[in-house]
């Protein structure tokens, strides 16, 4: 009697299944294959996170993203199969028409990664050379530029005065390592660099010139290989290198292996491509981005979706102790042997570890939301503490003196009365003029200053 009814079951499900017509599961197919390749976009987690692992915002761009699937299989489900037909041949003419009116408008996504992480041998990568960013420069709020408009050299740094490899008579040239904290600001007078070298001026040392040297996402690893590469080249009198908050959070939400760059792991996966090490995702999506329409609405799932991000943090024991104490003990390092390279190329180097919100003791509403979750604000702490005891440890011990200085920043803006962060790390135009002066004040208090002025007048 069972098999009766199975076999009767089967019959019916494929009676139904021919009735549908071919149309009908051509339009399933067309919808699941849109969800498969949406499907790692909610694997992100966001920096602050308002529903559930995300930001209203990003919430909202997974609606868009995935609801249009969601009604083209119910109206496959409810529609004839002659209507099927019809759905199918109104999809493609949509899709073709969205692709040929985003091509002649020729939009695409507005903060492309390519201006502000230009590859280049050793740093993995820069600002792009001559470089423009004018609609996606980060919120300032007070005395901002209204043309909020940055313009990077022929470096892809963001200078305003030639950088020559011969350093002109008099000049004390002062480099400012960082990551977007030390980039960003507007206009650059009003980056941390710019208002640095304006109080340096003010107060005696008028013949400083600070370069801002800062890149976009820079963690100590790519600050160091810099250094070695190319600016000693340059001879500074005195770099400051003003991070830590990348080291520590970079890994907590992309690549999560500690020490490497930005989204390291994308630049793997394309290399690992070239040698034959392909999976289906892999394949198909670089098909799918040579759609402008398809680049336009899933730029942002290009690195969920092309790298295996679960199985490298998987590798690494994501979020361990192990993991937490291995990406103190690689920025360390690399501050250790940035003290090296002080004494073996003759400057004065001053290490600040940098300030977030989650150390500003009074905060607004926007501020405290900055914070993210509860438990990477948690991750930050302890892995701050780490770090505050390690450069207390460095500066009491005067391992690399006389010319290698350690200060911790991170509580800066502690008692600080006003708004400042924008984020967890960026602060505004007056924020980073509240940063240069507790940097130009430690330069005087340890006797870098006086030091520089005497070396210069030698």
């Amino acid at each position: 009697m069972s098999r009766i009814s199975f076999s009767a079951c089967m019959q019916i499900v494929r009676t139904w299944a021919v009735s549908r017509g071919r149309f009908f599961w051509i339009n399933i197919c067309l919808a699941f294959a849109w969800l498969w390749l949406v499907r790692p976009l909610y694997d992100h987690s966001s920096v602050v996170p308002q529903l559930l692992r995300f930001s209203f915002r990003y919430a909202l761009y997974l609606a868009i993203v995935t609801l249009p699937a969601v009604l083209y299989i119910c109206g496959a489900l409810l529609l004839s199969s002659a209507r099927n037909r019809r759905l199918f041949a109104v999809a493609i003419a949509t899709v073709c028409l969205c692709e040929i009116a985003v091509r002649c408008l020729g939009s695409g996504p507005t903060y492309a990664h390519s201006t502000c992480h230009y590859p280049m041998p050793y740093v993995m990568f820069t600002g792009k050379p001559n470089g423009r960013l004018s609609d996606a420069v980060p919120m300032v709020r007070k005395d901002a530029d209204k043309s909020r408009d940055i313009r990077l050299n022929e470096f892809g740094f963001r200078i305003g005065q030639e950088l020559a490899r011969r350093k002109p008579p008099g000049e004390i040239r002062v480099f400012v390592l960082g990551g977007s904290a030390v980039f960003h600001g507007s206009p650059l007078s009003n980056t941390i660099p710019g208002h640095l070298e304006e109080l340096l001026r003010k107060n005696g040392t008028t013949q400083a010139r600070v370069y801002n040297l800062g890149v976009v996402s820079y963690v100590s690893g790519q600050e160091l290989a810099l250094l070695v590469h190319t600016l000693v080249d340059y001879s500074p009198d005195l770099v400051i290198v003003y991070d830590g908050c990348n080291d520590v959070a970079q890994p907590f939400h992309l690549d999560p292996r500690p020490g490497y760059p930005f989204n390291f792991a994308v630049a793997e996966e394309g290399l690992l491509r070239m040698h034959g090490a392909v999976t289906l995702r892999s394949c198909v999506y670089p098909v799918a981005l040579r759609s402008r329409l398809l680049r336009l609405i899933l730029h942002r799932s290009l690195d969920l979706t092309m790298v295996p991000i679960q199985e490298i943090r998987r590798e690494v024991r994501f979020k361990s102790a192990e993991w937490e104490t291995n990406i103190v003990r690689s920025y360390l390092s690399n501050l250790d042997k940035m003290c090296v390279l002080a004494e073996a190329f003759d400057f004065q180097l001053l290490l600040a570890l940098q300030p977030t919100v989650h150390f500003k003791t009074t905060r607004s509403d926007a501020e405290r939301a900055a914070c993210g979750s509860a438990e990477f604000s948690e991750y930050v702490k302890r892995q701050y503490s780490k770090l505050r005891t390690a450069y207390r440890q460095r500066q009491d011990t005067a391992l690399h003196a006389p010319r290698c200085h350690f200060v911790d920043m991170s509580d800066v803006f502690a008692d600080y009365p006003e708004d400042a962060f924008w984020d967890f790390v960026h602060v505004d135009n007056p924020g980073n003029r509240h940063v240069a002066r507790a940097l130009h004040n430690h330069l005087r208090q340890v006797g870098i200053l006086s030091r520089l002025s005497e070396g210069n007048s030698k």
